[in-house]
């Protein structure tokens, strides 16, 4: 994920481990079929001949890795989880 905060445009194969969770295709990068060097080989291609693409995924990444993983956004979604299962827990409770 720290490549996302550099504003950078990802590639990364799709391995079932959650990759294209953070790397959505041609939103914020792209996602090439796993031990397919050509297909690397072309997306890196992709990414050098088109500049305006490589810097919109690029920005696209930054705001996804803002919204969703940076410490202020997992933070708040940790507080709200504490929150929802505290009054769970006092509604059970009584």
């Amino acid at each position: 994920m720290d490549i996302d905060a550099a504003k950078v445009a990802l590639i990364c194969t799709e391995l079932g481990t959650g990759t294209t969770y953070i790397n959505r295709h041609n939103e914020t990068g792209l996602v090439v079929r796993p031990n397919d060097a050509e297909a690397l080989r072309e997306a890196m291609q992709r990414l050098h001949d088109d500049r305006a693409l490589a810097d919109r995924l690029g920005r696209a990444g930054r705001q996804r890795f803002e919204r969703l993983f940076s410490a202020q956004a997992l933070g708040s979604r940790l507080s709200e989880l504490y929150q929802r299962l505290a009054r769970a827990h006092r509604t059970r409770s009584h």
